[in-house]
């Protein structure tokens, strides 16, 4: 049998897309945290996992469509926090 722990952080540091003086698209400087947990056998493996644990919000890339940038926002937004359980079991 195997067992794991992981925990993973990720910096965005800041910046913008600036097209104009009129619109400039403010993205990064946020710091998001992941968790797993796993546990592996013969022919089982069950995986346990949390992401962005502290339900950080932010753009991680606002830059979509030039045509539209003026008018419309443009954004990326993290994943809001999420647990997922996955088993896999192989014959």
């Amino acid at each position: 049998d195997r067992f794991g722990l992981s925990l993973a952080g990720r910096y965005w540091g800041d910046s913008a897309l600036d097209f104009d003086q009129r619109r400039t698209v403010k993205q990064g400087e946020f710091v998001a945290f992941d968790a797993a947990a796993w546990w592996t056998t013969n022919n089982l493996q069950v995986r346990l996992e949390a992401l962005n644990i502290s339900d950080t919000s932010g753009n991680r890339f606002g830059y979509g469509n030039p045509f539209t940038v003026r008018n419309e926002a443009q954004a990326t937004p993290l994943r809001p926090f999420t647990v997922q359980l996955q088993i896999t079991v192989t014959p």
